[in-house]
């Protein structure tokens, strides 16, 4: 007998029992955790004390402190070595600024300045120095630095040792008088030795006058017996020429060419023996001789130490200039590494330029050296500031490099 509809609708049922739905939940389990958050750095203060100034103009000055937008102002000092010892705080700050520090006269007048990078400060480290002024004839501002974190208090346990200072400046001050007080013995000394002097001088002008006197008699008394005795030569003179007579004799001379002219009817016939070797003449060439002078081959091997005050990443490229266009030589380098680089023929007029680029090689910040500049003996490190190519006046950190220039002559 055929089996029942129903029983195929249960088979059915059955056989999509045994299919199985994945879950959603396992599947989203199995999904990699997303990526964590790398930790924000903990904010920084800059806490500045301007403490002292030397070798300032005399008049009335002052110091002002500038990092991003914020700027504060010391007081009005006079004198060369005013004593500040103001406290200035910056808050929050971006590390890429740079802490302009500038002095200033009563009429707001820029009298030098210098600028130091945040990534040159150390952390919780106090930085106490003497910071030469530029674009100024000459002066220094000592000042303290310390890069903190807000926790952190400013200054504690910092006083500036001012007494060194004050015992140099009583030192020179001893120097000083010590200096005027030997200048005035010396003075005395000289004063008498110019008094003894002037007395044997006119001494020796009233002996020197007697001497004149006497060799102008002398000479007067040659001149007399000079006249005497031209008169007595020119007596001889004549007797002589009286004496003396005029005799003339000619000997007998022979010669190679033939003075007679028979034969010779026509003017264009040749008097062959006239022709004689004697008559040519032979020119002699001295030999020239040319010296080379010795050329010159230059050779520049250069490091590049370190770079201070630019972002991580980028890159310094090294370029040979001529004095009209670029040649061949580049270099490139990570500015994390020191590296060295030889140019091997190099001349006097030549320019060695740094340039900072980004991963984009789009140039940031440039510096140049000129061949010049360079000494041949001087192999020390030398620091160069890289300034910026938008803005020439801005400066971008801070380049340091070893020369050694070698000179050979062929």
């Amino acid at each position: 007998m055929p089996k029942p509809k129903a029983s195929k609708a249960s088979s059915s049922s059955s056989s999509s029992s045994d299919l199985k739905i994945p879950n959603i939940k396992d599947s989203i389990s199995k999904l990699p955790p997303p990526p964590k958050k790398p930790p924000t750095p903990p904010p920084l203060n800059l806490h500045v004390r301007i403490i002292q100034g030397k070798k300032l103009p005399k008049g009335s000055s002052y110091v002002s402190v500038k990092l991003g937008k914020k700027s504060f102002k010391t007081s009005h000092k006079k004198g060369e070595a005013p004593l500040w010892n103001d406290e200035f705080h910056f808050e929050h700050i971006n590390l890429s600024d740079s802490l302009e520090v500038s002095l200033h006269d009563s009429s707001k007048k820029s009298l030098g300045q210098f600028s130091i990078p945040i990534l040159d400060f150390e952390i919780n480290g106090i930085t106490d120095e003497w910071n030469i002024l530029e674009k100024s004839k000459s002066g220094e501002i000592r000042a303290a630095f310390q890069l903190a974190t807000t926790e952190e208090k400013p200054f504690e346990n910092y006083e500036p040792d001012l007494n060194a200072d004050i015992q140099e400046k009583k030192d020179e001050k001893k120097k000083d008088d010590k200096k005027k007080q030997h200048k005035n013995t010396n003075d005395k000394s000289d004063d008498k030795h110019k008094k003894d002097d002037k007395r044997k001088d006119e001494g020796k002008n009233k002996k020197k006058d007697k001497n004149k006197k006497d060799d102008k008699n002398k000479k007067d008394d040659k001149h007399k017996d000079e006249g005497k005795n031209k008169k007595k030569d020119k007596n001889k003179d004549g007797e002589k020429e009286k004496q003396k007579e005029c005799n003339f004799s000619f000997g007998s001379y022979s010669s190679d060419f033939s003075t007679s002219f028979t034969g010779y009817t026509d003017w264009t016939q040749s008097l062959s023996s006239l022709s004689s070797s004697d008559f040519e003449h032979h020119k002699k060439h001295a030999k020239v001789y040319f010296e080379e002078k010795p050329r010159r081959n230059m050779k520049l091997n250069a490091k590049i130490v370190k770079i201070k005050g630019v972002e991580s990443g980028l890159r310094v490229k090294v370029n040979q200039l001529g004095k009209f266009k670029p040649k061949r030589f580049e270099f490139i380098s990570d500015t994390s590494e020191k590296s060295d680089f030889t140019i091997e023929k190099i001349k006097l007029g030549d320019t060695v330029q740094f340039t900072l680029i980004n991963g984009n090689n789009e140039g940031l910040a440039v510096t140049s050296v000129p061949l010049k500049k360079i000494d041949e003996q001087e192999k020390g490190e030398k620091k160069f500031a890289l300034h910026s190519l938008t803005n020439p006046d801005e400066k971008i950190g801070s380049i340091v490099l070893k020369f050694d220039l070698q000179v050979k002559y062929v």
